[in-house]
């Protein structure tokens, strides 16, 4: 790949000649020559949202656990991604997140996993002990102060 690009910049030889003497198709060389495409590039998706706007979903994932609540599915995760997109201006194909943004956020947050769902009192009963309890309490109460619905 790398000859296929030095020889196209360099004038030796022209695209067409380049595909088969290298065997690199046309258009990743044309990417690679027009400098669209670094030659270090992974070929992986671009996220459409910003690296802290992710980074902001998996913490709220990973925080709601934490926090005592039941673990978020796949399709809950997805349906609030959905709504953050849309208050940020983010546009996805069709108006929805896909399995596409899940994949791709597992890939690139091993913090974020995908726990089987268990039933209610199953999970209650794990999660629930006093220091569990008092920081769930501790969260409703800023909220409430935040918009100020406390007396």
């Amino acid at each position: 790949m790398l000859a296929a690009v030095q020889a196209v910049k360099s004038g030796k030889m022209c695209q067409r000649a380049a595909q088969p003497t290298f065997n690199v198709s046309r258009a990743t060389l044309q990417t690679h020559h027009n400098e669209k495409v670094t030659l270090d590039a992974k070929p992986e998706r671009i996220s459409r949202f910003t690296y802290q706007q992710e980074r902001k979903l998996v913490d709220y994932a990973c925080n709601w656990a934490d926090m005592g609540g039941v673990r978020l599915g796949k399709k809950q995760f997805l349906l609030y991604a959905g709504q953050n997109a849309k208050k940020n201006g983010v546009k996805f194909k069709g108006g929805r997140t896909s399995n596409t943004l899940w994949c791709g956020l597992l890939k690139r947050y091993p913090d974020l996993k995908l726990r089987k769902p268990k039933t209610i009192a199953a999970a209650s009963h794990q999660t629930i002990d006093r220091e569990v309890v008092k920081s769930y309490f501790e969260a409703i109460h800023l909220a409430l102060i935040k918009h100020k619905t406390l007396d």
